[in-house]
């Protein structure tokens, strides 16, 4: 039986370069908007109404 994994591994290498950077992308928008935790002031969230 032969292990296919590492061929599939090596012909989707190609997409793991252009993904790290969209998910970097992605992860730098939390430090314009950091997350909403319990300590957060109601009136530092924004929304609708506020």
């Amino acid at each position: 039986m032969k292990n296919t994994n590492f061929k599939w591994i090596g012909q989707k290498m190609g997409a793991f370069g252009p993904a790290q950077a969209a998910v970097a992308q992605h992860l730098a928008t939390f430090k314009e908007w950091p997350p909403v935790t319990s300590e957060t002031p109601a009136e530092q969230i924004g929304g609708v109404g506020n």
